[in-house]
């Protein structure tokens, strides 16, 4: 539009399992996740059989039947019993807005002035902007791309390392 132009990149992957040791330690045990509030249960206790996994039986350490009136709390019920297998892995699928950059084309009648530019341009970029959709699996909304380190041994691992930046920055351009 006149001498502005707008730019933009979305980015998808589809698939690819994410295990997630933060999701499956940290944050369901520490009770960070909306899962842990359903039904009260961060709060009330855990009953597993009736709260979670309905069609399993559970006893407690002491090999009593857990129950509405032998509850286990969230934390223990996470500890001990190692967490379903859902809260660990997920679908790495996303959508994302990686990068918009708006442009300033700095009129020909202006730089013709300078005798020394021939065409000049000033940017603004952002990238890594926003994340727009995540696989509904992924129950803490957790960057898929938020790896513990790079190199085979970390493919598909997630943990606790921080998720990737948002940088923004000023490109100027010029023709001589």
């Amino acid at each position: 539009y006149k001498d502005f132009s707008l730019g933009f990149l979305f980015d998808m992957r589809k698939g690819g399992d994410i295990f997630d040791q933060y999701n499956w330690w940290y944050a369901v045990y520490s009770g960070l996740l909306d899962i842990t509030t359903a039904n009260n249960i961060r709060e009330d206790g855990v009953i597993p059989g009736v709260n979670i996994m309905q069609n399993e039986r559970f006893v407690d350490a002491n090999g009593n039947e857990v129950n509405a009136d032998n509850p286990v709390t969230v934390e223990a019920m996470y500890w001990f019993k190692g967490q379903p297998q859902k809260y660990r892995t997920y679908d790495g699928s996303f959508i994302k807005l990686r990068e918009i950059n708006l442009t300033y084309e700095f009129p020909k009648q202006l730089l013709q002035k300078t005798n020394f530019f021939k065409r000049a341009n000033v940017s603004f970029i952002a990238s890594n902007v926003a994340i727009l959709w995540l696989h509904k699996s992924n129950q803490g909304h957790f960057d898929p791309e938020g790896l513990m380190g790079t190199g085979n041994s970390y493919l598909g691992r997630a943990g606790t390392s921080y998720p990737p930046s948002r940088s923004f920055g000023l490109k100027l351009s010029a023709t001589f």
